[in-house]
């Protein structure tokens, strides 16, 4: 059992220091670019459709709309999210909750 611990330990240690060798050569590590971002080459730039998309809902929700109900509003109007679905509750809910 504790040669699996350390083994496990080791694995870690060794992605952590690759991770830290990308990081300072300027790479980008992690998962999908956050929402309104794309990423061009190394770098995240603005993706001007999805931070209109974002700047919507996100208006909808300070003019008092509940979260269903810009849910429900982003559907009848056809805007969907980056995998061509509408937005579910908790999507929208982390979007506007992020530009508060």
């Amino acid at each position: 059992m504790s040669v699996a611990r350390f083994e496990k330990a080791l694995i870690r240690s060794r992605i952590k220091a690759a991770l830290a060798v990308k990081r300072s050569r300027g790479e980008r590590v992690g998962g999908a670019p956050p929402y309104g971002f794309r990423v061009e080459g190394k770098q995240l730039v603005v993706d001007a459709d999805e931070a209109a998309i974002k700047e919507r809902l996100c208006q909808w929700r300070a003019e008092g709309m509940t979260i269903r109900a810009v849910q429900d509003r982003a559907t009848a109007e056809r805007i969907v999210s980056r995998a061509g679905k509408p937005f579910t509750l908790a999507a929208i809910h982390a979007l506007v909750k992020d530009a508060a």
